[in-house]
C-alpha cells in the first residue's frame, strides 16, 4: 500500500541558474509502510534504483529519515543501520545503496543539489564521503524546511531555483549545527518531536490519536499528558492551531474561496470553520482576509 503523498520531482535549471552557485536537481517524499516495495515509484532511468543493486548519482542528495528504520552503505566499506532522525548524504559518483527495514518501513524526505557552492563545502571539509551519516534526531524545523522547498518548486514561479536553493542552504546549516551541538534528547523530547511531525504531515486530516499513540508505544492518556506538559496544549489543540495558522496564511495570500480553504484544511464545512476561526482569532475569516490585505495597502 502506497500513500498518496509519495512523490518525486526532477526540476529543470538553466545556465543562469547555475551561476547562482547551487541548483535543485531532485526532491521528493516517500512513506513506506511495513512489508511494502521500495522504491514505490518508477523513477527516470538516470535515477532509478533497487535495494538489490548499488548505484551512483550525478548530484549531492540530502536524505532525512523521520520514521522507521533501514540500512545504508557506500564505498570505502561504510555501513550504517539507519534509524529515525538520521540524515545521510549521497555524493556524486560514489557507489551506494539504501533501503528501509521490511518490518518497519520508513519515511524519507530528500533533496538533490549541484553547483560550485556545495563542491566548495566538501573541499573545505564540512561534508565528507567518509562520514555520510549524521544522527541528529527528529526535528520539526527540518521537516518544515523540506516542505517549504517542495512548495516553492511545485509553484514553479520565476526564480524558484534561487528561492528553493536558498532554503536548501538553510537546511544544510541547520543539519551541520545540530550535528556539532547535538546532545542526546530525552525520550519525552523525541516523542513530542515525532508527534509534531506526524501532525504537520496530516494537517488537513482527522487525527486518530489512539493510532498515533499505539505507533509510539504508549497510551493516549500518557501521550496527552506529556505533550501538554511539554508544549502547553493538548495534541488535538496543537493540530487545530496549525490548521488555523495555515488558514490565516491562505486567507491573506490567496484568493481561494473561504469554503475551499475550510474543506482543504479538513473542517466539516464553512460554517464550522467560521465558528472555530472566530473563536480562536477573535475575528471572522472574511474580516481577517480584508484586514490583512488592507494592511498591505500603501
Amino acid at each position: 500500500m502506497i500513500l498518496k503523498e509519495n512523490f518525486f520531482n526532477y526540476p529543470a535549471y538553466s545556465e543562469s541558474d547555475m551561476k547562482w552557485g547551487v541548483v535543485i536537481t531532485a526532491l521528493g517524499h516517500t512513506h513506506i509502510l511495513p512489508d511494502s516495495n521500495y522504491p514505490p515509484l518508477l523513477h527516470p532511468k538516470s535515477h532509478q534504483f533497487s535495494i538489490l543493486k548499488s548505484r551512483r548519482v550525478t548530484e549531492y542528495q540530502i536524505i532525512y529519515i523521520t520514521a522507521g528504520e533501514g540500512y545504508f552503505e557506500s564505498e570505502n566499506n561504510i555501513k550504517h543501520d539507519i534509524k529515525a532522525g538520521a540524515v545521510f548524504f549521497l555524493f556524486p559518483g560514489v557507489l551506494h545503496r539504501y533501503y528501509p527495514n521490511k518490518k518497519t518501513g520508513w519515511t524519507e524526505y530528500y533533496v538533490g543539489i549541484n553547483g560550485p557552492y556545495i563542491d566548495d563545502m566538501v573541499k573545505k571539509g564540512f561534508l565528507s564521503i567518509n562520514r555520510p551519516v549524521f544522527e541528529i534526531g527528529v526535528h520539526e524545523k527540518l521537516v518544515q524546511l523540506y516542505r517549504d522547498i517542495f512548495q516553492i518548486v511545485k509553484k514553479g514561479m520565476a526564480g524558484y531555483q534561487q528561492s528553493a536553493s536558498g532554503i536548501v542552504w538553510h537546511l544544510l546549516g541547520e543539519i551541520l549545527s545540530l550535528e556539532k551541538n547535538k546532545t542526546v534528547d530525552s525520550s519525552t523530547e523525541q516523542l513530542i518531536k515525532s508527534v509534531k511531525i506526524c501532525v504537520i504531515e496530516k494537517i488537513s486530516e482527522k487525527m486518530d490519536w489512539d493510532k498515533v499513540s499505539r505507533q509510539h508505544g504508549i497510551s493516549y492518556s500518557k501521550l496527552r499528558k506529556e505533550f501538554k506538559a511539554y508544549v502547553g496544549m493538548s495534541p488535538g489543540q496543537y493540530h487545530l492551531q496549525l490548521r488555523i495558522n495555515q488558514a490565516k496564511l491562505m486567507l491573506s495570500q490567496t484568493i481561494e474561496p473561504i469554503k475551499l480553504i475550510a474543506t482543504s484544511l479538513g473542517f466539516q464545512n464553512e460554517y464550522y470553520f467560521n465558528t472555530i476561526f472566530k473563536k480562536k482569532t477573535g475575528t471572522a475569516p472574511g474580516t481577517y482576509r480584508n484586514s490583512s490585505r488592507g494592511s498591505l495597502t500603501i
